[in-house]
Formats: structure tokens, C-alpha cells, sequence
């Protein structure tokens, strides 16, 4: 085993971490900080930070094209949505809204503003579809304040109204205790 340490090169760590952890860049990377002869690997702090800027300044460039989003596309989205809370395209272009740099925060809320605007209709068939769009948008809500705005908190309320106005949704139920868990909330 020592001899292995001093003569093996190590494994990638692409191919040890999960899937899509590790980029082909931070592979190369760590094979020459790793490297098992002294010229092999980098000279000094100097030679890593040098590697790294590359990788930090293509990661800037990413987070750069993530804030192409004008405020007016959003609210454009926005009242595209609130026009028709049960068009699922305006609410597909909104949530794409975040990928592009929008406040997931405002996303959410546009959601649970829209969810409360769709009437219930008269038959019973226009109540059970309305009810549908209903919960398709504020699980979406839900989903942005869990996921991308990280307010468990938030998430939990449009959780709990969800519940409320389909208390036999079994996922909805899971999800709700999923994040009173993670609350610390769970008994």
C-alpha cells in the first residue's frame, strides 16, 4: 500500500464523487496538486491560484449571463400569468424567469398571487379543474420558496394552504412534513 501511495496516481475524482460533482477542470486540477513527482505538480500558491482563476473567472462569466433578466421581462411574465393564472406556458416562462437572474423570491409570490386569483367556477367539473390549477400553481410556489429561496418557512405556509384546500393529498402531506422536519417541527 505505501509504495502504491508513493508511485499510483489516484483515482479521479470525477469518478469517485456523484455524478455531475465534479468537472473535468477540477479533475485536472487535483491530478497535478496531486501530482507524484515534484515536477508533476505545481510549483507554489502562485502556480494554484493561476489554475484556478480560469475556472473563477468562467464561473463569473455563468453568474453574469444568470442576470440577463430585466426587471420589465419579469413583470411582463408576471401579468402574462395573473392575466390567465391557468395558462401553463405563462407559468412555465415565469419560473424559467429564474434561471435567468429573476428574484425566485418575487417568482413565489407571483405564484401564490395567481394561485388566489383563479375562481371557482360553477359546475362541479369547473370546481374540480379550478381546484387542480390551484394546487399546480402554489406546489410551484412551494417548490421556488424551498428550493431557490431556501424560506422553509414560506414553503410551509403555502404547504399548510395546499392541505387545506385538498386535505387527502397525500403528497402534499409528505412535503408539508418533510419541511416542518427540517423545522425542527417534526414530533
Amino acid at each position: 500500500v505505501a509504495i502504491a501511495h508513493l508511485t499510483a496516481a489516484p483515482p479521479a475524482a470525477s469518478g469517485v464523487a456523484p455524478r455531475g460533482w465534479v468537472n473535468k477542470e477540477l479533475d485536472d486540477l487535483l491530478a497535478k496538486l496531486l501530482g507524484k513527482t515534484p515536477g508533476a505538480r505545481l510549483k507554489d500558491i502562485g502556480a494554484v491560484i493561476e489554475a484556478l482563476e480560469p475556472a473563477a473567472k468562467k464561473d463569473a462569466a455563468k453568474e453574469e449571463e444568470k442576470k440577463g433578466i430585466a426587471d420589465e421581462d419579469l413583470n411582463d411574465r408576471v401579468d402574462l400569468l395573473l392575466a390567465d393564472p391557468t395558462d401553463g406556458q405563462a407559468a412555465l416562462s415565469l419560473e424559467s424567469a429564474i434561471e435567468l437572474g429573476a428574484d425566485p423570491s418575487k417568482v413565489a409570490e407571483a405564484f401564490s398571487i395567481a394561485a388566489d386569483q383563479i375562481e371557482e367556477g360553477e359546475s362541479e367539473a369547473d370546481k374540480f379543474k379550478a381546484k387542480e390549477f390551484k394546487k399546480a400553481i402554489l406546489f410551484r410556489a412551494a417548490r421556488i420558496y424551498e428550493s431557490n429561496v431556501k424560506d422553509l418557512e414560506k414553503a410551509e405556509g403555502v404547504y399548510q394552504s395546499l392541505l387545506e384546500l385538498d386535505p387527502d393529498d397525500d403528497i402534499t402531506f409528505a412535503a408539508l412534513e418533510e419541511i416542518r422536519k427540517n423545522l425542527g417541527k417534526h414530533e
